[in-house]
């Protein structure tokens, strides 16, 4: 689709997939949506970390690695502007360090499963 956002908007309502937008995605407001979605995606620890040089990133960029680039340089630098602080970002826009992907977890999104996640 030429849109590596769609990957944050799509879900399958597992536990590591993207949340849910509780609104309908729109023309006029794609763009802010999309962006929306990655940023919330990105904040989550769960989906993504940066420590000590190594980015811990969701399986989802593993997958779908041509969409954002190809390469890990390429692949940093498309996720940058969504990416939650200042340090990964400008690690990320630099290329350095090294990527992790970190494990799906394909149990079912219920309320009751993500509580008992964040236990």
């Amino acid at each position: 689709m030429g849109e590596p956002r769609i990957h944050f908007a799509i879900v399958c309502a597992s536990f590591s997939c993207p949340r849910l937008l509780n609104q309908a995605y729109t023309a006029d407001q794609l763009e802010r949506q999309l962006a929306a979605n990655t940023r919330n995606f990105f904040a989550n620890p769960q989906n993504f970390r940066y420590e000590s040089g190594t980015f811990y990133m969701s399986s989802i960029l593993s997958w779908f690695e041509a969409d954002f680039g190809g390469s890990q340089d390429e692949q940093l630098k498309s996720i940058t502007p969504y990416l939650p602080d200042r340090t990964s970002q400008q690690a990320a826009a630099s290329g350095a360090g090294r990527i992790s992907y970190l494990k799906y977890n394909w149990s079912l999104n219920d309320q009751k499963t993500a509580r008992s996640e964040r236990r």
